[in-house]
């Protein structure tokens, strides 16, 4: 697989595992915080405890660690490239 192309999968695997968890935590505060700030203390308590236990499972932490991982897989090229250059010839997206 030539560096090009492994770096395009890279930036579309980044986009996509960073855009699901963007996704999760502002549905996560656009609907299940407001929902439970209006329980009261001990519901709310509960509540969050509950998530918190079901959450942590297999797809998120793919999601999460690999949207870590592929960025700095993605950021290897443009930092390899850019290594020892001037400014301005790193100040273009490494695609160009």
């Amino acid at each position: 697989m030539q560096l090009k192309t492994l770096h395009t999968v890279a930036l579309l695997a980044t986009t996509l595992t960073t855009g699901l968890m963007a996704g999760l935590f502002a549905a996560f505060s656009y609907a299940v915080m407001p929902g439970l700030g209006g329980s009261s203390d001990r519901t709310f308590v509960e509540g969050m405890q509950k998530i918190n236990a079901s959450i942590l499972n297999g797809w998120f932490m793919f999601c999460f660690l690999c949207g870590i991982a592929l960025t700095a897989l993605a950021l290897a090229p443009t930092v390899r490239r850019c290594r020892g250059s001037s400014p301005d010839s790193c100040s273009t997206w490494p695609c160009s």
